[in-house]
């Protein structure tokens, strides 16, 4: 696409935000500051739907022309579905317990959840944590890897 057409469609987004962010700062009283704001966070919501939308658009058309990249990239996706499960297996399906040593109820909305439907929710947030968990130590040895690296090949 053309620069040209770029820095357009970016000074028109850019304009929009500052009339939104003038709009929310010249309201007065709460339900015009509450409507303004609104439409400020829905103008932000749009956009970083039709960014995300882009970005997924233009991230498939270059995997599927360039083969060697898509490779790499499915690759990577199984190494990182290889550790979900492995946080998976690794993570207990046991529901906390309060102060009194009674298993906590975990609630959905409004509702309290049964006992297997608990453990369910307990397993996929102790999966969670774990994957994160294993995500962020993989991230901080890349950096301190990196950082030796640099250092010895000066």
């Amino acid at each position: 696409m053309n620069t040209k057409i770029l820095t357009i469609i970016t000074a028109i987004i850019g304009i929009l935000g500052i009339v939104f962010l003038i709009m929310v700062g010249m309201a007065d009283g709460d339900e015009n500051v509450d409507s303004a704001s609104g439409t400020m966070v829905s103008y932000a919501f749009y956009l970083l739907i039709a960014t995300a939308v882009i970005a997924v658009i233009i991230s498939i058309i270059e995997l599927i022309a360039n083969p060697a990249a898509l490779k790499k990239a499915l690759v990577n996706i199984v190494i990182l579905a290889v550790l979900f499960a492995i946080a998976y297996f690794v993570s207990s399906d046991s529901i906390p317990l309060n102060a009194s040593g009674q298993p906590m109820q975990i609630k959905s909305g409004d509702r309290i959840l049964p006992i297997e439907e608990a453990k369910n929710t307990a397993k996929w947030v102790g999966t969670l944590i774990t994957y994160t968990g294993i995500l962020g130590v993989l991230g901080i040895l890349a950096i301190v890897f990196g950082f030796v690296k640099s250092l010895t090949n000066k």
